[in-house]
Parts: structure tokens; sequence; C-alpha cells
């Protein structure tokens, strides 16, 4: 279904990378992804280029099959070239992929930050990494300021995971 979407919409002629992006999609939910890192993954095996890749993703995006999240940063064109994370339009998708309960739970908070996002246009979304590696999984900005920031994890009861988490949320604010 999602396929004939993109075909009937948009001049797809290479139909075995689309494929290959929908089942690298459905592995790859709630993980970073490049156009570059795509590329690199592809093209011992397609004929491939990274302008094909970087046509075809919005075209899976316009579909509503996935949303590709942009990295919060002070500068615009940081966010531009900054890996972005993928969510599938749908935890049940995961069924046809890689099924991951705590990925699954990031999805599921990111669809209903998105419903939010849907009632106050004001809202924006991103995600977070810093140059140490601590994560903010989504950064909540409401008129050009940070509003919140999220963190999602299926499992706290382990010591380490929780200062992971609570020490990446400090370096994020």
């Amino acid at each position: 279904m999602i396929k004939r979407d993109v075909l009937e919409r948009h001049p797809v002629r290479n139909v075995y990378l689309l494929n290959e992006l929908l089942y690298l999609s459905l592995r790859s939910y709630s993980k970073y992804l490049s156009v570059d890192s795509l590329y690199c993954l592809l093209k011992g095996r397609l004929k491939v280029t990274k302008r094909t890749i970087a046509n075809y993703l919005p075209y899976l995006e316009e579909a509503f099959f996935f949303f590709l999240l942009r990295k919060y940063e002070r500068s615009p064109k940081e966010r531009v070239v900054a890996p972005r994370k993928l969510y599938l339009i749908d935890t049940g998708l995961s069924l046809f992929g890689s099924k991951d309960v705590g990925r699954d739970v990031e999805n599921a908070v990111f669809i209903e930050l998105m419903r939010m996002k849907s009632s106050n246009p004001r809202l924006e979304l991103y995600h977070w990494k810093g140059h140490s590696g601590h994560e903010v999984v989504f950064v909540v900005v409401e008129g050009g300021r940070v509003r919140e920031l999220i963190q999602v994890s299926a499992d706290l009861s382990d010591e380490k995971t929780r200062k992971r988490e609570f020490l990446a949320l400090l370096k994020g604010a």
C-alpha cells in the first residue's frame, strides 16, 4: 500500500531501491539515519546515488510510512546536515521488521508527541545528542524556546541505566 502511494505520486525509477529503503526502515525505527550511511550501505549492491536516496526518503515520509526527526541544534545549518531519527507511523509495522520493546515504547511516545503537535502548531520536535555521547530522546520546543526534555526507557530498574538517562537530561538541559 505504501509503495503504491509513492509510485503513483512520484517519478520512482528504482523500485528495488524503494523496497530496500522500506526494508531498512522497518529494521531501523527509533535509530539514527542519514543519506550518507544509507549510501555506504547500499552502494556495493545497487547502482544508486546519494541524490536518489535523498529524493526517495521524503516520498516515504509524505506517504506517512515514517517520520524523520531532526537533531536540535542552535544553528539551522547543523539541523539540516545532522543525522535524523526514524520513527514509524505505527508501532505495529515493526512486526514486519525487528521488533524491540524499548524502541516500540520510544516510537509510541513519538506518535503521542506528534498528536500533541497536530493540535498545537507552535510545537516543534527534535532529538539531541551531545559531543560526549549523551542523548535526549525528545526535545519539545514551543515558540522557539525549549519547553521540555523527554527521556524514554522501557526499564529503569538497573542503576546504571537510570544514571545514564538522568545524566543525559542534565547534560541536555
